[in-house]
Formats: C-alpha cells, sequence, structure tokens
C-alpha cells in the first residue's frame, strides 16, 4: 500500500507532504507525485511507481471516449505512442495525456487541411470543440 505521508524509497514520515517531484529529505532520493487512475488520490511514489502509474494513464487514455473518436478518422495507437515519445523527447518530461490528444487532433487537421476535406475538418474541429469544453473532467489524466 502506497503512503501519501512516507518516502516511497526510505519509507520514512515526512514533515511535509510534497505537491510536485522532489528529493527526500531523509536519503535524498527522488520522490515522484502522480494521480492514480482507479481513485484520482495524489500518492508518493518512486521511479518504479511513476512507470506503472503512467502505464495505466496510457491504458485509460486508449480506452477512453476520446481516443475512440480519434480512432474514426484512422488515428491509430501506434500514433499516440510517437506522440507520447516525441513529446517526451521534446519536454524532458511524461507529456499529460491531454497533450497527446491535443497533438493528434492538431495532426489530424493538418492532415485534413492538405487534403482540402472540408467536411472532415468541421467534424473534427467540433469534436475539438468539445474536447476543449471537457478538459477540466479529463484533465485528472497525467
Amino acid at each position: 500500500m502506497i503512503s501519501i505521508d512516507k518516502c516511497p524509497n526510505c519509507q520514512k514520515t515526512l514533515k511535509k507532504i510534497p505537491r510536485k517531484t522532489t528529493n527526500c529529505v531523509f536519503c535524498g532520493k527522488r520522490i515522484y507525485v502522480r494521480t492514480r487512475v482507479k481513485d484520482r488520490k495524489k500518492v508518493l511514489v518512486d521511479l518504479k511507481g511513476v512507470k506503472q502509474i503512467d502505464d495505466e494513464w496510457t491504458k485509460y487514455a486508449l480506452k477512453s471516449n476520446w481516443f475512440k473518436v480519434l480512432r474514426r478518422f484512422g488515428v491509430e495507437e501506434k500514433d499516440y505512442m510517437v506522440v507520447h515519445d516525441e513529446l517526451t523527447k521534446r519536454w524532458g518530461f511524461n507529456p499529460k495525456h491531454r497533450d497527446i490528444f491535443w497533438s493528434l487532433f492538431n495532426r489530424l487537421l493538418l492532415n485534413l487541411f492538405s487534403k482540402g476535406d472540408r467536411e472532415k475538418i468541421k467534424l473534427v474541429q467540433g469534436y475539438m470543440e468539445k474536447f476543449k469544453s471537457e478538459e477540466k473532467i479529463f484533465g485528472g489524466i497525467e
């Protein structure tokens, strides 16, 4: 079980619960703050925990209704992973899943503009507006 007030590395109780990634005052190792998929609670994890939680969020995002919408336009899981890897390399950290979705929407639009498919462009723009309005709900995906 993960504790919110203990270092995930040395298990010592922290006086102040970190709100963002930091180093433990006791052991000096990195403490990462992440939100779990299942209950949306913030937890403190080590690097192994980061990978596990990030993988859970990726699975969640790929099962979401928004990915189903993108699939209708030919976006595939590999496209999602390519964007994830590109943004990670560019930014130096794992992107939030909503950032990946915005990138996929924008790439899709550019592709449709190059083809001159006005009907699909309007459809995708409508989906983007809806995504924007629901982004606060979807924003829990980190």
